[in-house]
Formats: structure tokens, sequence, C-alpha cells
């Protein structure tokens, strides 16, 4: 279990009761404020009652009334003129704490690596952020380095920002930042280490290798790296560094141009994705990560419904077969092949296996523990190690606004609406480019919460945003007859009616329309029509909130069985 708790600008000791604000200001709460505070740290956006409270304080003691008031105003005290407003009073009903919470684990080195700048020829412009992104993957290998991700770092290419600003933003302690050039060949590197809490450099160095021979180069500054911030190289970490690989300096440009295109994951950025990775593939045959690229967008394309499932998964098994197949020591290679076992094949251990491989390869991999949680866990219903494992993700990428969304995801699907929404309000401020899956959950919680028209703003946003995809269409109809438009709904069912004539159509988002018209009947054939055709949406059946009423329904747990979900979710 995580034990360091961060939230606003303060970060906590839980073990401890260590509380840190920014690099200077620092204080100790006292146990039983320190056991007050766990408890809404574990609930952020979650009403905590008077009563709830005084249990968890004082078990087996009778203690007077206004105890447990006299705790909360202390802890207000505790942090300040935040006090007031993290710790929110809700008159007759108790105390909510309003603040997202990362978590991560005591001994930790948190590092960011800020882009490295490029001077020289533009023909190796791209060396800069291929040796950024080279050094984070080496370093987040160290099982005792918590690495911020290679997006995080990106938002801060020629941002002009100081070293201090960047390390509050991101929560860093220590930054690495440097330069490359490229001369006949030759390449010049040039970096140092910053501890931002002491000011103080820790390392500064400069490398000069052949353009052919740059790939290994990030191993040797990831272990000055780690003994200049004190961590010991385990003999696992050594091996694990001991695995990377030479690659293909032209190769790898098309590879990062493909995993841009890759992580705006559109439609046609997926398909500018995997034009790029054949590219790279082109380059070099036997380039895994182009392989594992290819199956990550194709996958992608299956959930975005741009390609048939059957068409889509085919594709993905063959590349990320054939990544395996090459090297089967990098964690990028088994993540593709986790989310397919689980998408089309629903054979969750397979899948589990491949997702840990993935994280045992590569520990700060984020993509690993998101694709574990959400591909694997999430849908099996074990919500608290599926929010463990994404809100690590999130400690890794602390800036992104599709990790704080998927975080708000698990929490919908586990029936937390209050602190989804939380998560998702937080997802919209983090990034002006709005993605339509916030929208989507968000308006789905506020669905659950009754709380129709907001609800409705949001999934109409949604609408607008995804283009009329058919998820959108299917949950804002499913919304409008639950409020009692059930014309305005039956019009949305057309709709998809006339996509479906040029384009693919999930069962699922069909289905969804139909429970809300009350439809059971066509609800259940629209499941075993997205059974049949393996969307990778049946991954959500057991846990779903929108399908509750078909749930009694034995049509229904003969699909659960036939996804290998037997045991259906009750709310």
């Amino acid at each position: 279990m995580a034990d360091q708790a961060r939230f606003d600008s303060f970060a906590v000791d839980m073990e401890s009761g260590q509380v840190r604000k920014g690099a200077a200001h620092q204080f100790r709460l006292p146990c039983q404020l320190k056991d007050a505070l766990a408890l809404f740290l574990r609930n952020p956006g979650k009403v905590i009652k008077t009563e709830d409270l005084r249990q968890h304080l004082w078990t087996d003691s009778i203690v007077e009334e206004g105890a447990p008031n006299r705790v909360m105003k202390k802890l207000r005290d505790a942090f300040g003129p935040e006090g007031t407003r993290l710790f929110e009073t809700i008159p007759k009903a108790g105390y909510v704490f309003r603040a997202h919470v990362f978590w991560s684990h005591s001994g930790e080195r948190t590092i960011l690596v800020l882009p490295f700048r490029y001077d020289g020829s533009p023909n190796y412009g791209y060396l800069g952020d291929a040796l950024t992104r080279s050094l984070i993957n080496s370093l987040g290998r160290m099982s005792k380095l918590a690495v911020r991700s290679d997006t995080t770092s990106m938002r801060y290419k020629d941002s002009g920002r100081s070293i201090s600003e960047v390390a509050k933003e991101t929560d860093s302690q220590f930054i690495i930042e440097g330069s490359v050039s490229v001369l006949d060949q030759q390449v010049s590197i040039r970096l140092q280490l910053v501890d931002s809490y002491h000011d103080k450099i820790l390392l500064s160095d400069c490398y000069e290798k052949h353009l052919d021979d740059i790939s290994a180069i990030h191993n040797s500054i990831s272990e000055k790296t780690a003994r200049s911030v004190g961590v010991r190289i385990s003999k696992m970490d050594a091996e694990r560094l001991v695995k990377s690989k030479k690659i293909n300096p032209l190769a790898y440009r098309h590879y990062l141009e493909g995993r841009e295109h890759w992580a705006k994951a559109s439609p046609v950025e997926l398909r500018a994705a995997i034009e790029c990775f054949k590219k790279a593939l082109a380059v070099d045959i036997e380039f895994a990560l182009a392989y594992a690229g290819l199956a990550d967008a194709y996958n992608l394309e299956a959930l975005a419904g741009s390609l048939h499932p059957k068409v889509a998964s085919e594709h993905a098994r063959e590349a990320a077969e054939k990544a395996i197949e090459i090297d089967d020591s990098m964690a990028e290679c088994h993540t593709p092949m986790a989310a397919i076992l689980a998408y089309f094949d629903w054979d969750w251990l397979r899948a589990e296996e491949h997702a840990k491989r993935a994280i045992d390869l590569n520990p700060g991999y984020e993509t690993a523990h998101h694709v574990y949680a959400m591909t694997c866990l999430m849908p099996q219903g074990r919500f608290d190690e599926a929010l463990e494992q994404i809100q690590f993700a999130e400690s890794r990428n602390p800036l992104s606004s599709f990790i704080a969304t998927c975080v708000g995801i698990v929490q919908f699907h586990s029936r937390r609406y209050e602190e989804a929404i939380i998560s998702f309000d937080r997802a919209l401020q983090l990034s002006e480019d709005k993605h339509f899956l916030t929208y989507l959950h968000r308006g789905w919680s506020n669905q659950q919460l009754k709380r129709f028209d907001m609800a409705l703003n949001d999934l109409k946003l949604c609408v607008e945003l995804s283009r009329h995809a058919s998820v959108a269409l299917g949950a804002y109809g499913n919304c409008l007859a639950q409020s009692g438009n059930a014309d305005a709904a039956a019009e949305i069912l057309m709709e998809i009616g006339r996509k479906s004539e040029t384009e693919y159509v999930s069962g699922f988002d069909r289905a969804l329309l139909y429970v809300g018209l009350g439809d059971t009947k066509q609800a259940l054939l629209s499941l075993q029509t997205a059974f049949q055709d393996r969307s990778p949406s049946m991954t959500r059946l057991a846990i779903h909130p929108l399908l509750d009423p078909l749930r009694s329904t034995h049509e229904f747990n003969e699909l659960l069985r036939g996804v290998n979900l037997a045991v259906p979710l009750r709310s």
C-alpha cells in the first residue's frame, strides 16, 4: 500500500505524520490528526459523517459529542489558510475533503528529465526528444526512482520555465536538464542533475559518442544519476539496464513520430501512427518497439470503433506476437498483448500475466500500470487494486488529463460517483484539449446521482467532441430516456441506425440506449451482437452501472459466462 500522499501543495508521510509544503515549510501531525487525515485522504469527495469520524478515531471508547468537531478544527488549523477549503463542512451531514490525492511509496526519489535541447543540423533534430525518452525509460527500470513520464516531460519543451517552477508543478525533487549536438556524425551530450529542494547541482557530465553508438548511453547516465541521488542499484536493476538493445536512429525517429500520433488517439491520428510504425519497420524489420506500436494503435482503433474488432484484433495480435518474438525483455512488447487478451479473448489470467511481466521488466513504465488497471483489474471488479495501479500511473504522469480521466473511470465503475466527478473536473483543468471520454463518464456519474440537467449537458458535449461517435450517442440517448424524453432518445436510436449503414457500431452502444428506453429484449440482443463481434466494450459487462436493469435476466448472466466474468456485480 502506498504511504506517501500528495495534494494541493502538500506532501504527507502517512507513517510519520510529517507534512511538507513546498521545499521549506514542514510540520508534523499528532497521531490523532494523522489518523483523521488518513480517513479523508482515502475517501476524497465523499461525505464523512461525524459518527464515521468518531468510530474511526475512538473505536471502543465513549467520547463527548463535540470531540470530532474539535479534531476537525485542529486539522484545519494545521493546514493553515487552505484548511477550510480542503475540509469542507456539509451542514447536518459531515465533512468532505476537496482535493485530488496522489499516492506513492516511501523511499522513492522523484525525478523529472527535461527535454534535451538540440543544437545542430535539422537532419538530427529528433535526437533531443529521442535521448529524453530513452533516458526516462532507462531510469524507470530502477525500482527506487519515481520518474515522471515522457508526456509530463514534453510539456516543458521550449517552455522557458525555471527549474524551481517545473519542480514545484511536478513535485519532483531532482531535475535532469541537458543539450545534445551533432557534428560529423559525432554526438556531444551535456547534462546536469539538480536537487531542486536544496538548489544544488549533484552531477555535471559530458559524453562524446558516434551517432550509431548512442542508444546505450542512457544506461551510463541512469547509473550515475541513481548513485548521485543516493539510490543503491540492485542486482535486478542492473539486469534490467543490461537488457537495453541497440536501435537504428532513423527507425527510432519514425517510431517517436508514431507515438506522438498514437497519443492523440483520434481515428485520423491512429492511421498516421500506423504509417509511421510501418516506416520504422521498413528501415529495421527487426525493430520490436515498432511492432509494439502497431499493436497499440490497432487496439485503440478497436476501442474507438474506427475498425471492426475482429479485423483490429487480427492485426494487433500479429504485431504483438512479432514484438515479443523479437524481444520479450521489453515492457512495451507485453502491454499490447495484455490488452489483446483482455479486449478480444477475455482471457483474464493470461492478460494479467503479460501486464505483470511488463511491470516486472520496467517498474516505472506508466503504460504498463495503466493497462493492468483498466484492462485486467477493473473489468473483474477488483477496484481497489485497479485504483492503486492507475494512481501509480498518475504519480508518474501527474499532469496528464487522460490519466486523471482514467482514475475517474475506475471510481465511476466502483460507484464512487462524487470522487469520480472530482477526478474528471481535475482532468478538464489539466488540458485545453478536452477529451470526450471525460465528459462521457462525468455525464454518467451525474446521471447516477440523478443530476439529469448536468448529465445531459456533459453528454451533449461528449457527442459534439466525439463527432457523434456511437458510444456518445448511446449514452446521450440513455440519459434522455431516463430523464423522461423518450421521443428524443428514439431519434438518437435512428441516428445510430443510419451510422451503422456506413461504419462499425458496437452493439454495446445500442444496448445502453435500449436500456434507457426500457426495452430489455433489444438491449440483450444488442449485447449478443457485441459478444459475437468481440467488442472490447464487453469488458465492462460485469461492472457498468447502466446495465443494472439487465442483471437479473438469464440471458445477461449467460453473456457474463461467455466473457469469463460469471459473477455479476450488484449495486
